[in-house]
């Protein structure tokens, strides 16, 4: 036992990786980390209605959130400094938000899925042999692209 030094790990603990208790619990909790669900599926008319609710992106608008979050959770004072003038850093964080929006916007492309089988189609009409309804759908994958505004 005098030969043992408090520094050598010995054993099966040590060689599987387990040497120290925050790798033991970083490995019992990667056990209960489950996949995230996917998001709820939003039917298509809210997504009409809310797309026309939604203001748009402002640069201006999202600097103003991340200095109010600097100030009421970081505890970080983003009003002018006393004698110095403006605040650069808050002058930075406008004109990072604004070129961000600038980017997304004149930059991001969008882009869409429509399965087969998805849009139907119904016709009726008439003509001199008399009555005809047709119905069919959309047979193939149909992408589309866009835009953000």
């Amino acid at each position: 036992m005098s030969e043992c030094k408090p520094s050598q790990k010995n054993g099966p603990v040590s060689q599987s990786g387990l040497s120290s208790i925050s790798k033991v619990l970083n490995l019992l909790l990667s056990a209960f980390n489950l996949p995230r669900k996917p998001a709820p599926k939003i039917p298509p008319f809210l997504l009409l209605i809310g797309a026309e609710l939604r203001p748009g992106m402002s640069g201006r608008e999202l600097a103003a959130n991340i200095i109010s979050k600097m100030e009421s959770e970081a505890g970080i004072p983003m009003g002018d400094i006393f004698g110095d003038g403006p605040n650069a850093v808050k002058s930075l964080i406008l004109l990072q938000a604004n070129e961000s929006v600038k980017h997304i916007k004149t930059k991001a492309r969008v882009s869409s899925v429509i399965k087969p089988g998805s849009v139907q189609v119904t016709v009726v009409g008439a003509n001199a042999a008399g009555t005809l309804v047709a119905s069919g759908s959309n047979t193939s994958i149909t992408e589309n692209s866009g835009i953000m505004s």
